[in-house]
């Protein structure tokens, strides 16, 4: 056999090898990962008795009588003492302090508070708190596109925090704020 012959046929073995282990590792990723967006598939319903900020309450099961602590799932308001901060929290206040809400959640986040989707009749008040530009779309934990477009449009009408040239995420405040 020639020096060639053995050349090509230890590519092509090799070729193959990565190319199994490859397919392999993507069969195994898309099989064993969870969903990227998993069901919301538990529900809390009760009244708001504390709005913390723009972006956590404290809702009192109606049935239970459990104070929950809720994370707003998809979006990230100003911090308190940030700029916005306190609007923020008044409008979030003012949309749903004292009302019954239904929130939807399937998971609690480090803290142990629920992340959800907090409805109140059929409003999405995660969605409202974005479109009308009283937080972000928390892209670095949410994909979903219909918070991508809600953040765009308020940008574009210049809503709420969008007022400012430059507003800073909270993300970014944090940070600079440890």
């Amino acid at each position: 056999m020639s020096a060639t012959s053995n050349f090509n046929n230890y590519i092509l073995d090799n070729f193959f090898r990565v190319f199994t282990l490859s397919l392999l590792t993507v069969i195994s990723l898309f099989y064993l990962s969870p969903p990227a967006h998993a069901a919301l598939d538990l529900v809390i319903e009760g009244q708001v008795v504390k709005v913390t900020d723009g972006d956590t309450i404290v809702v009192r099961d109606s049935q239970s009588q459990r104070e929950h602590k809720i994370r707003l799932l998809h979006i990230d308001a100003p911090e308190s003492r940030q700029e916005y901060g306190a609007e923020s929290t008044a409008a979030l206040k003012k949309r749903i302090a004292g009302k019954h809400v239904t929130v939807e959640y399937s998971q609690l986040d480090r803290y142990k508070r629920v992340l959800g989707v907090v409805k109140q009749r059929d409003d999405n008040i995660n969605h409202w708190m974005v479109a009308n530009g009283h937080a972000w779309h928390y892209k670095q934990y949410s994909s979903s596109r219909a918070f991508s477009l809600a953040e765009s449009g308020a940008k574009q009408s210049q809503s709420g925090l969008w007022r400012s040239a430059t507003p800073t995420p909270p993300w970014e405040w944090r940070k600079a704020h440890k």
